[in-house]
């Protein structure tokens, strides 16, 4: 008798990826299906911050939504709007900044999102932070 496991998803894990790779409909699936739009990978990142990376504005607001936290940080004191800024997602950081991203928090070692920025260069999101 030939049986097969049954199929389960972990639905955060859904979002997650979906989230990173700018997903909208699947994310929606893992949410209506209960993901929480704060969960972390094993890093630390919430969708949020990975959506920030990825500089996916429809997937930032997606999260929002839903319920995202978002000023939600890492052990490192990285925040998504952190995140835009190393990545120098200018579209993700003026998303944020809307929907009302602290910009005045600090990483474990003491930068703002728009100190991050100046260090490495990222002219382009720091004009807007």
């Amino acid at each position: 008798m030939n049986q097969s496991a049954p199929n389960f998803v972990d639905v955060n894990e859904l979002l997650l990826h979906a989230a990173a790779a700018g997903d909208v409909h699947l994310a929606l699936t893992a949410i209506d299906r209960g993901a929480s739009p704060n969960c972390r990978d094993p890093r630390g990142l919430t969708p949020l911050m990975r959506a920030a990376t990825y500089d996916n504005v429809e997937m930032l607001q997606l999260l929002i939504d839903a319920g995202a936290e978002i000023d939600a940080a890492t052990e490192h004191h990285v925040t998504a709007l952190m995140r835009a800024a190393i990545h120098d997602r200018i579209a993700a950081a003026q998303e944020l900044l809307r929907c009302g991203a602290a910009t005045d928090l600090r990483d474990e070692d003491g930068f703002t999102a728009k100190e991050i920025a100046n260090r490495l260069g990222n002219k382009g999101v720091a004009a807007v932070l």
